[in-house]
């Protein structure tokens, strides 16, 4: 069988990386976080009744749970978009050694 090797786009890992990134779907969750942070109950909103404090009280937990895992969705994201372009960067100093070492190169 013969070994055929394989082509990396690096500027695909690229564009992938900056749709992921700081400027893509990262920025997207931190805005949707945001947003809902802003959603903080107060006072008697679900009643009078006792069990009412306990209801709010819940939810507000839930909102900083949810306002925790989406920030560190956004921080995931980041991470991999980082590591996405340091790849790239890999592929092509490899692409360049490689090709410096039998005589070409740009």
């Amino acid at each position: 069988m013969e070994n055929q090797g394989f082509d990396v786009q690096s500027e695909a890992l690229r564009r992938y990386a900056q749709a992921l990134g700081d400027f893509g779907t990262a920025r997207q969750i931190e805005e949707i976080r945001r947003r809902t942070q802003g959603y903080k109950l107060s006072g008697s909103v679900f009643g009078m009744l006792p069990e009412s404090d306990a209801l709010r009280d819940d939810y507000n937990a839930q909102l900083d749970r949810s306002g925790e895992d989406l920030r560190d969705g956004a921080e995931l994201l980041r991470n991999i978009a980082k590591n996405l372009k340091e790849s790239a960067d890999d592929y092509d100093a490899t692409e360049d050694g490689a090709a410096h070492g039998f005589g070409g190169g740009h």
